[in-house]
C-alpha cells in the first residue's frame, strides 16, 4: 500500500468515526470533552483496525527479505530517526511546539513546576507541584499574533489563561491500598477556549517504553536553585535507560511500576520542569517528577502516563454524568462508580497475583499482570458480543429481504415504543411536579436557590414558563426545605427524565415515518405505473431524490431488486461467519493448519501476492469488527446505556461505548492475529513480529491465560452462535417480561396487531392535520385573489373621477350622508347593547366586517 493509500485509510476513518458521532450524539448541545473523548477512541479504534493490515502485509515482506538474506533492514528506522534527531536535537526554543505547555506556581511563591493541556477543563502534572492553592497560568506557548491578544484581552478571556486553583480542585492518584502516586488531575474553574492546543493521549494500547526510545521533553526551569523561570518554553530530546538506584519519586510517593528514566549527555532536568509533560510520537506518555537538590538532574525521572490511562476517561465520564452541584460531590461520585466498575478487573487481578504467587519462579511485572487482566476481560466480552453478531448480521440481512417482516416487527416496535413513550412522559410529570414544589418552596434568598436555578435550566421550557408563573401567584408559606443531597438526586432525576423523553419522541416520529414506508411500499408492488405512491409528501426533496433516486427508480430497487441483493449478501456473510467459527475452534493448530484464514495468507505469501495478502485480511478482520461494533450500537442496558440515533444519545452512553471500543480492540486485534498464525504463541515459529505484538505484546505473557482462556475460550462461540440461531436469550428474556420480536410468539403476535392499530390512528392523525394545513391554504389563496380583485377595482374607479356622472354621483351621495350617519349612530348605540363585545371602528371589537361576512358566505 502506498503513501497515498494509507493518507486517504486514515481520512477515511476520521470521516466514518465523525458520522457516527454526528449521527448519536449532539455536536451543537454536548460538552466538547465527551465529544472529543470518544471521537477519539472511535477514530483510533478503527485506524487500528484499518491499518492492521498493512501491518500484516510488511511483516510478511519482512520475513520474506530476512529468510533470504539473513539480516533485517532497519535504514528506514535509521532514517526516520536521524530526521527527529535533526528537528529536536539539544535544548532550544521550543518554537511553536508544546503550545499546551502550563505553568503552575504556588500562591505563597517559592514553587514553580510545569504541566500539560488534557482538555478545555483539566490539566495534568507532578503531585508534589501542587497540593495547595496554585496559580495556573495557559497559553503560555501559544502561537498568536499580538492583535489575537489584544482582542482576547479586551473580552476579558486573559483572565482564564491565569486561574487560582485551590487543593479541593487537585485530584492525586492513589492506587488500591491507598498509596499516593507523583501524578495529578488539575480541575480547571473555567473552560479554555477550544482553540488552544492540547496535548493527546496515547492512541490505542499504550505500553511503556523500551530502553533507546528517543522522547521529547520541555519546561521552564530555571538552572539555579531558586531562580526565576526562563521567559520561554525550552525543549530537548533524550533516550529512556534503566533507572538507578537513587532514580525514584519523593519517598513520600509510592514508586511502583511505573517509573521510567532518560539519560542523554547535555539534557538535564532543572529546578521547576517537574510536572511537564513526556512527548512520545506526538502524545503524552508520561511526566516530569525529578527534584533537583542542588543541581540539575543528568538522569531524568519520570512517571509512565500507560498506568494511569485506563482512569482518566472514565473519571472524567462520571464527573460529567453526576447530578453533585459542587467539584468535590462530582469528583466523590466519579470515584465510587469508578470503584463499582473497575471491580471485575480487580477479581481478575486478584486471580493472576494468586497464580503468580503460587509460582514463584515466573519474573512477571505488575504491567505484564495488568495487560494481562485487561485483555483477558476484553476477550470475555469480545467473545460474547462475537458469536452474536455472527448469526445475527446475516439473519438481519435475510428477513429484510421480506417487506412484510419488517412491516410486522415495525408493529412490534411500534406497540413496545407507545408503552415506553407514555411512561417516559408519566416520569417527566412527576418529576417536573416536584421540581414546581421545590421552586415553590425554595426562594430567592435561599442559601440553596442556586442550586435551584440549576436545574430550573434542565427543564424543558414549557415547564420553565409554567414555573415562573405559578411562582408568580404562589404564597408558599411554612414548606419544608430540601437537603441538598435531596438536591443532588433531583438533579439527577431531571437530566434522566428530560433525556428519556425526548429519545422517545424522536424514535416515535422516525418509526412511524418508517411505518408509513413499508405501507406504501406494500400498497405498490403492484402498481402498473411502476411509481411507489407516497401517502405523506415530504416537504423537503433533496437533489439525490429528485434526480437520481426518482420515484421510478425507488420501486425498481424496493419491488424487484433488493430483495435478491439482501438474500445474496445474506448468503455471503453467512459464508464468512461459517469460516470465523471454523477457524476460532482450529486456529491452535500449528500442524496441520486448519485455520481458513491461515490457509489463505500462507498460500499468498508463498507465492508473494501481498496485495492479496491485504485483501484476504482487511476482508476477515472488518467482518469481525462490523459482527462486535455493530453488536455495541444495538445492545441496550435498560436506561443506562443505550445509543440512540439522530443525536438522542446522552453523554454517558457516548463515553461508555468509547470506553468499550478502547477494550474489546486489543484483544479483537490479536485474536485476529493468531487466526493467520501471526502471533508466535499460536504459531510456535521464530518469526519476526508485526508491530502491533510488539508494542502490545503476544498472548503468551502467562501459562495459565495463554495455553488455556485463549486457547479454549474462543470456542464457545459456537454455542453462542447456536443460541443466537434458535433465540434461546430472546425467549429467556420473553419469561422474564423483557419482550423480543419472535415470529412463532403468542404475545408477539399481540404486540403486532396492538401496534397496527396504533399506526392506523396516527395515520388518520396525520391525515386530518394534513387536510386542515390544506384547507388553510386555499383560504389564504381565496384572501389573496380577493384583495387583487378588490385592489383593481379600486383603481378603475379612480379613473371615472372627472366625469359629469361621477359629480353627480358624490353630490348625491354628500345628500344621503347626512341621512345616513344619523342612521348609523342609533344603530351603533342599539348594537352595543345587544353585543357587547362589538365595538366601533374607533379601537372598537367588530363582530365581523363586511368583507369577512363575504368571504366566509362564498366558502
Amino acid at each position: 500500500m502506498s503513501a497515498a493509500g494509507l493518507c486517504a485509510v486514515v481520512v477515511v476513518v476520521f470521516f466514518l468515526a465523525f458520522y457516527l458521532l454526528h449521527r448519536y450524539g449532539d455536536l451543537r448541545k454536548q460538552h466538547r470533552l465527551v465529544l472529543l473523548g470518544t471521537l477519539l477512541s472511535w477514530y483510533l479504534c478503527f485506524l487500528i483496525v484499518f491499518i492492521l493490515p498493512l501491518d500484516v502485509s510488511t511483516t510478511i515482506y519482512n520475513q520474506c527479505i530476512h529468510d533470504n538474506s539473513n539480516h533485517t533492514p532497519s535504514q528506514t528506522q535509521g532514517a526516520a530517526s536521524n530526521t527527529i534527531e535533526k528537528r529536536i536535537l539539544g535544548s532550544a526554543s521550543c518554537g511553536k511546539n508544546r503550545q499546551y505547555h502550563v505553568q503552575i506556581e504556588s500562591a505563597q511563591g517559592g514553587k514553580s513546576c510545569g504541566g500539560a493541556l488534557l482538555n478545555t477543563r483539566w490539566v495534568i502534572t507532578a503531585s508534589h507541584c501542587a497540593e495547595q492553592t496554585v496559580t495556573v497560568k495557559l497559553g503560555i506557548n501559544n502561537d498568536v499574533s499580538i492583535f489575537t491578544k489584544a482582542f482576547s484581552w479586551l473580552k476579558g478571556n486573559s483572565k482564564k489563561h491565569k486561574q487560582t486553583i485551590l487543593a479541593k480542585q487537585q485530584h492525586t492518584f492513589k492506587d488500591e491500598e491507598g498509596n499516593a502516586h507523583d501524578i495529578m488531575l488539575i480541575h480547571l474553574n473555567e473552560d479554555m477556549s477550544a482553540k488552544l492546543p492540547t496535548i493527546s493521549l496515547p492512541s490505542g494500547a499504550c505500553t511503556k517504553l523500551e530502553p533507546k526510545a528517543k522522547v521529547q521533553i520541555g519546561g521552564m526551569g530555571a538552572k539555579a536553585k531558586g531562580g526565576k523561570p526562563v521567559g520561554e518554553v525550552r525543549c530537548a530530546a533524550t533516550e529512556i535507560t534503566e533507572c538507578g538506584e537513587n532514580d525514584k519519586p519523593d519517598s513520600k510517593y509510592s514508586k511502583g511500576e511505573s517509573t521510567i528514566c532518560a539519560f542523554k549527555a547535555g539534557v538535564e532536568s532543572c529546578f521547576g520542569d517537574a510536572g511537564s509533560a513526556v512527548e512520545y510520537d506526538g502524545h503524552l506518555q508520561g511526566i516530569i517528577v525529578s527534584q533537583p537538590v542542588d543541581t540539575c538532574a543528568k538522569s531524568i525521572v519520570m512517571l509512565d502516563i500507560c498506568q494511569y490511562m485506563e482512569l482518566l476517561l472514565p473519571f472524567m465520564q462520571s464527573y460529567a454524568r453526576s447530578g453533585a452541584f459542587s467539584i468535590v460531590g462530582k469528583v466523590k461520585t466519579a470515584l465510587i462508580e469508578n470503584a463499582i466498575y473497575y471491580g471485575t478487573y480487580l477479581l481478575i487481578f486478584i486471580f493472576l497475583l494468586i497464580y503468580v504467587s503460587a509460582h514463584l519462579k515466573l519474573r512477571l511485572t505488575w504491567y505484564t499482570i495488568g495487560i494481562t487482566a485487561a485483555n483477558t476481560w476484553g476477550l470475555f466480552l469480545l467473545v460474547l458480543l462475537l458469536g452474536y453478531g455472527l448469526v445475527e448480521i446475516p439473519r438481519s440481512y435475510w428477513f429484510s429481504s421480506s417487506n412484510s417482516f419488517l412491516l410486522a416487527k415495525t408493529y412490534f416496535k411500534v406497540a413496545k415504543l407507545a408503552t415506553e413513550k407514555a411512561s417516559a412522559e408519566e416520569d417527566l410529570a412527576d418529576v417536573m411536579e416536584e421540581v414546581a414544589d421545590l421552586n415553590e418552596s425554595v426562594r430567592f434568598n435561599h442559601s440553596l436557590r442556586k442550586c435551584v436555578d440549576t436545574i430550573l435550566t434542565k427543564c424543558p421550557i414549557r415547564y420553565q414558563e409554567e414555573m415562573g408563573r405559578n411562582l408568580e401567584s404562589s404564597h408558599c408559606q411554612g414548606a419544608s426545605f430540601p437537603t441538598k443531597s435531596g438536591l443532588i438526586k433531583l438533579h439527577e432525576k431531571v437530566i434522566s427524565a428530560v433525556q428519556r423523553h425526548n429519545q422517545t419522541q424522536v424514535q416515535w416520529s422516525l418509526l412511524l415515518d418508517k411505518a408509513f414506508h413499508l405501507e406504501d411500499i406494500a400498497k405498490s408492488q403492484s402498481s402498473s405505473v411502476r411509481i411507489i405512491t407516497k401517502t405523506f409528501s415530504p416537504i423537503y426533496l433533496g437533489w439525490v431524490r429528485r434526480f437520481i433516486y426518482t420515484p421510478t427508480v425507488e420501486w425498481y430497487w424496493e419491488c424487484a431488486f433488493r430483495k435478491t441483493f439482501c438474500r445474496l449478501l445474506a448468503v455471503l456473510l453467512s459464508l464468512l461467519s461459517v469460516a470465523v467459527v471454523w477457524s476460532e475452534c482450529t486456529f491452535f493448530s500449528a500442524q496441520p493448519i486448519l485455520s481458513l484464514f491461515a490457509v489463505f495468507v500462507q498460500k499468498a505469501e508463498q507465492h508473494y501476492n501481498y496485495i492479496l495478502i491485504e485483501m484476504v485480511c482487511f476482508v476477515s478482520i472488518l467482518f469481525m469488527c462490523v459482527c462486535v461494533y455493530s453488536t455495541v450500537f444495538r445492545i441496550r442496558v435498560f436506561n443506562y446505556y443505550h445509543l440512540v440515533p439522530h443525536h438522542q444519545t446522552d453523554a454517558y452512553s457516548l463515553l461508555f461505548s468509547g470506553m468499550l471500543f478502547c477494550r474489546l480492540t486489543p484483544p479483537l486485534c490479536l485474536n485476529f492475529l493468531g487466526l493467520i498464525h501471526l502471533d508466535s504463541a499460536i504459531s510456535h515459529q521464530d518469526r519476526i513480529q508485526t508491530s502491533y505484538t510488539s508494542i502490545m505484546g503476544s498472548m503468551r505473557l502467562l501459562p495459565v491465560i495463554a495455553d488455556g482462556f485463549y486457547i479454549y475460550y474462543p470456542m464457545l462461540v459456537v454455542l453462542l452462535c447456536i443460541a443466537t440461531i434458535y433465540k434461546l436469550g430472546s425467549r429467556f428474556l420473553n419469561l422474564l417480561g423483557f419482550y423480543q420480536f419472535i415470529t412463532d410468539n403468542e404475545f408477539t403476535s399481540e404486540l403486532v396487531d396492538e401496534g397496527k392499530e396504533l399506526i392506523r390512528r396516527e395515520r388518520r392523525i396525520r391525515q386530518r392535520a394534513e387536510d386542515g394545513q390544506n384547507r388553510r391554504w386555499a383560504w389564504r389563496e381565496r384572501c389573496r385573489v380577493q384583495a387583487t380583485s378588490e385592489r383593481s377595482l379600486a383603481d378603475y374607479s379612480e379613473l371615472d373621477e372627472n366625469t359629469p356622472e361621477t359629480e353627480m354621483r358624490k353630490s348625491v351621495n354628500r345628500s344621503n350622508g347626512n341621512i345616513e350617519q344619523h342612521t348609523g349612530l342609533l344603530q351603533d348605540n342599539s348594537s352595543d347593547d345587544s353585543f357587547p363585545n362589538r365595538r366601533s371602528a374607533a379601537e372598537q371589537y367588530l363582530s365581523f366586517s363586511p368583507s369577512l361576512k363575504g368571504l366566509f358566505d362564498d366558502v
